[in-house]
């Protein structure tokens, strides 16, 4: 079988044991690897080689990525490689040459997240002012590093566009306010999504509202996210 065929068999099997969002995670991971191989018209498990990943760690840090992106998106090849192993597709386990970098436990979570956020958007099957809602969620999971209680929380008070800021919303009465100052595309969104709200006759304050103008609910948040 060619790799391409095998990294389709692999994401399938790991449907059966693994979560959505996880196999989501490694089909957009796998991007970088599928495209170096088709660049280097690599098509066989026989035609793997420790030079051909000795080339792609080199592909990689030429993207400039952070050292947590660059361990996940060698890691989910290795992992590709382990089953290529156990399946009998090669004779060695070739992710044992792949030399992971060191996990910088200090970066913040959606560091690693960010060249996810392609595979995030794809998950959107609404359309019209839910799908500008559900973008505009996304971008504040995966680029600004908010929690989904955090986004569900929000309000329209929170929010200070012209600034380019948010007030992160606390449980805690006596909490020292905590802002966040918001990337050009999260305010872009944030305010489109904001001229379209109306259109949802919106019976809260709460940020984001459903059919109905109702608040959406924490649990629905989270779907978004899960998809």
């Amino acid at each position: 079988m060619r790799l391409l065929e095998l990294m389709d068999q692999f994401l399938t099997e790991k449907r059966i044991t693994r979560s959505k969002s996880l196999v989501k995670n490694y089909r957009s991971r796998l991007a970088y690897f599928k495209a170096y191989l088709t660049a280097k018209k690599i098509e066989t498990p026989s035609e793997l080689s420790q030079a051909f990943f000795d080339g792609y760690m080199k592909y990689l840090k030429r993207k400039g990525l952070s050292a947590n992106t660059l361990y996940v998106y060698l890691e989910t090849p290795g992992t590709f490689l382990r089953y290529l192993y156990d399946k009998n597709y090669t004779f060695s386990n070739l992710a044992k040459g792949i030399a992971l970098p060191k996990w910088d436990r200090k970066a913040r979570h959606f560091d690693i997240c960010k060249a996810d956020l392609p595979i995030y958007l794809a998950g959107i099957k609404e359309t019209g002012v839910f799908k500008i809602r559900n973008e505009a969620i996304i971008y504040l999971y995966v680029l600004e590093g908010l929690n989904t209680r955090s986004i569900s929380s929000l309000t329209v008070m929170d929010l200070e566009l012209n600034e380019s800021t948010l007030r992160v919303p606390t449980l805690r009465v006596s909490a020292k306010k905590k802002f966040v100052e918001l990337k050009p595309q999260t305010v872009k969104l944030l305010r489109k999504y904001i001229l379209a709200r109306h259109k949802l006759k919106p019976q809260t304050d709460y940020l984001w509202v459903k059919q109905g103008g109702q608040k959406l609910s924490s649990q629905a948040v989270q779907v978004v996210m899960r998809r």
